[in-house]
């Protein structure tokens, strides 16, 4: 994508993907590495199989998480039931002083949709910087 700010144009990659699930020892670790190697600017993931709202950190990327609320312990899972749902955004080292500047929010409408805005300026002295809001969904079907 690219968008001009000032007298400058912005270009940026990002990528979308389903990962099946965090459970995998190092698929986080995968994703930031893909992510620092082939400077995206963020990835978009569906599937994440966790709970809650969180925002923790992998290497240098931030990765902003919304997925279903936890089971209640006392109540077994279905039988055959598999985990579903969660989404989130890894924000590159590059996206995370932008998502810093646009007041570091995530905003969740249920468990499979997220958005965050993300701010940039061509200089320091830009008063009008290009804002971006990112809205990702899951739509599983049934």
């Amino acid at each position: 994508m690219s968008h001009h700010i000032g007298n400058n144009w912005f270009s940026f990659s990002c990528i979308s993907q389903n990962v099946q699930g965090f459970q995998k020892l190092g698929k986080l670790e995968e994703i930031c590495t893909n992510i620092t190697k082939n400077n995206y600017l963020f990835a978009l993931l569906q599937e994440t199989w966790r709970f809650n709202i969180e925002e923790f950190d992998v290497y240098d990327c931030k990765i902003l998480h919304v997925g279903n609320e936890p089971p209640i312990p006392q109540i077994p899972p279905k039988k055959g039931r598999k985990a579903s749902g969660g989404v989130a955004i890894v924000l590159s080292k590059r996206a995370i002083p932008a998502w810093k500047n646009s007041n570091s929010k995530i905003f969740n409408f249920g468990t499979n949709i997220i958005s965050t805005r993300i701010s940039f300026s061509a200089s320091s002295s830009q008063s009008n910087p290009l804002s971006f809001i990112y809205c990702f969904c899951l739509c599983p079907t049934v």
